[in-house]
Protein backbone atom coordinates (compact mmCIF):
# COMPACT_ATOMS: atom_id res chain seq x y z
CA UNK A 1 0.00 0.00 0.00
CA UNK A 2 1.38 3.41 -0.96
CA UNK A 3 1.96 6.06 1.66
CA UNK A 4 0.79 9.63 1.26
CA UNK A 5 3.44 12.19 0.43
CA UNK A 6 3.00 15.67 1.87
CA UNK A 7 5.10 18.26 0.07
CA UNK A 8 4.03 21.15 2.29
CA UNK A 9 3.12 21.26 5.94
CA UNK A 10 -0.48 22.31 6.70
CA UNK A 11 -0.93 26.03 7.27
CA UNK A 12 -2.48 27.41 10.42
CA UNK A 13 -5.12 30.10 10.23
CA UNK A 14 -4.00 33.13 12.21
CA UNK A 15 -7.13 35.26 11.91
CA UNK A 16 -10.70 35.26 10.61
CA UNK A 17 -12.61 38.48 10.23
CA UNK A 18 -16.38 38.72 9.76
CA UNK A 19 -18.32 41.80 8.79
CA UNK A 20 -21.78 43.03 7.93
CA UNK A 21 -22.73 44.11 4.42
CA UNK A 22 -24.42 47.43 3.83
CA UNK A 23 -27.86 47.39 2.17
CA UNK A 24 -26.31 48.51 -1.15
CA UNK A 25 -23.65 45.77 -0.99
CA UNK A 26 -26.40 43.19 -0.45
CA UNK A 27 -28.22 44.45 -3.55
CA UNK A 28 -25.00 44.37 -5.58
CA UNK A 29 -24.21 40.73 -4.78
CA UNK A 30 -27.81 39.47 -4.93
CA UNK A 31 -28.26 39.78 -8.67
CA UNK A 32 -26.92 37.94 -11.70
CA UNK A 33 -27.89 37.49 -15.33
CA UNK A 34 -30.21 34.56 -16.08
CA UNK A 35 -28.79 32.87 -19.17
CA UNK A 36 -30.30 29.37 -18.98
CA UNK A 37 -33.93 28.78 -19.91
CA UNK A 38 -34.17 25.34 -18.25
CA UNK A 39 -35.40 25.26 -14.67
CA UNK A 40 -33.92 21.90 -13.59
CA UNK A 41 -31.17 19.54 -14.73
CA UNK A 42 -32.49 16.33 -16.28
CA UNK A 43 -30.13 14.03 -14.41
CA UNK A 44 -30.60 15.00 -10.77
CA UNK A 45 -33.52 17.47 -10.91
CA UNK A 46 -31.47 20.23 -9.30
CA UNK A 47 -31.99 23.89 -10.25
CA UNK A 48 -29.87 24.85 -13.27
CA UNK A 49 -26.97 27.21 -12.60
CA UNK A 50 -27.75 30.66 -14.08
CA UNK A 51 -31.41 29.64 -14.42
CA UNK A 52 -34.54 31.15 -12.88
CA UNK A 53 -34.36 28.83 -9.85
CA UNK A 54 -30.60 29.15 -9.21
CA UNK A 55 -30.01 28.60 -5.48
CA UNK A 56 -27.75 31.66 -5.26
CA UNK A 57 -30.77 33.96 -5.43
Amino acid sequence: MKEQVHEQAPKKIKQIQFGVLSPQEIVNVSEFEVTQRDLYTLVDRQPVKYGMLDLRL
